[in-house]
């Protein structure tokens, strides 16, 4: 749980870089940390489901999960290439981000 907690202030932080940048390589930099973040956000995630969740009702957890993770995906780039488009793309946009946790 320690290490959860850990990648999810880690993805924060990305965040808050990336809205700060003015730059290409402090977004690059915001971007690693919140991608390194991200990942290990996923990979706790399934760890503590099958650590947690009797193996009977893990398909049921992973499902959830990737239906989640399905609609996120598609419906994701759609807003953001809306946003991008209609509202112009300022930093500020990438604050967007905090609504996922």
């Amino acid at each position: 749980m320690p290490l959860l907690t850990l990648c999810i202030v880690c993805f924060l932080v990305g965040i808050i870089v990336s809205a700060r940048a003015n730059d290409f390589t402090a977004m690059l930099i915001g971007r690693t940390i919140q991608g390194i973040g991200g990942g290990g956000i996923i990979l706790f995630n399934d760890l503590l489901i099958t650590d947690l969740v009797p193996l009977r009702q893990r398909g049921m957890y992973f499902g959830i999960i990737s239906g989640v993770w399905a609609i996120g995906s598609v419906s994701g780039p759609v807003i953001g290439g809306v946003l991008a488009f209609k509202a112009s793309w300022v930093r500020p946009v990438w604050l967007l981000n905090l609504t996922e946790y």
